[in-house]
């Protein structure tokens, strides 16, 4: 069992339908055949991916297109995109902004795909007769690569081309962000007058 086995499992539950719920179906009965060596590797190796992914430029590229993203979101999201395959998944996660590229915005509903490292956790548990707690996955505190946002436009100096696909944005004057301290966009004439004579 190696990463390049992994890939060839994805492939195939591609290949075998476009349902990412019937992915994770097809994925989930064939580690039921495998050994708990094998199931432990996989784990390994799957695990690496989703902490390979867990970056702060991909989380905010996944919150914009879901229109809000928790951790947990995050996590269902980045088993969507390990289930889009090795090329995508590589691709995505080196720039995010690919994702305007690879789909049509907007989206009708949120991309995730919820179960998959449950279902690993789950197989292994039942192979190994121990609790299922054993193998959860938890993204490690700290481990996040890159800056957390602070604001929205933090955000779209990570992930402009998304922000401006998905409408962020628009009713901002050029040079000003929703963030600043006295916006000015939706002021009347009177609030302006005073915020430029008392401020500037």
């Amino acid at each position: 069992m190696n990463e390049q086995i992994l890939w060839k499992f994805v492939q195939k539950a591609r290949e075998h339908t476009s349902s990412n719920y019937k992915q994770t179906q097809y994925l989930t009965e064939a580690m039921t055949g495998w050994s708990t060596q094998n199931l432990i590797t996989f784990k390994q190796l799957y695990w690496k991916l989703l902490k390979y992914s867990f970056s702060a430029d991909l989380w905010a590229a996944a919150y914009v297109i879901n229109k809000g993203c928790s951790e947990q979101d995050f996590l269902y999201f980045r088993n969507w995109l390990i289930l889009q395959g090795q090329a995508t998944f590589k691709k995505v996660v080196q720039d995010p902004e690919y994702l305007a590229e690879y789909l049509h915005l907007p989206l009708q509903e949120p991309l995730q795909s919820p179960d998959l490292h449950d279902k690993i956790a789950l197989v292994l548990a039942y192979k190994s007769a121990k609790s299922i707690t054993n193998y959860d996955y938890k993204d490690e505190e700290g481990s996040l690569k890159g800056e957390f946002w602070k604001n929205d436009s933090d955000i779209i100096d990570k992930v402009p081309l998304l922000c401006q696909i998905m409408g962020w944005g628009n009713e901002v004057p050029k040079g000003e962000w929703k963030s600043d301290n006295f916006p000015q966009y939706k002021r009347t004439t009177n609030e302006q007058f005073i915020h430029q004579n008392i401020f500037f």
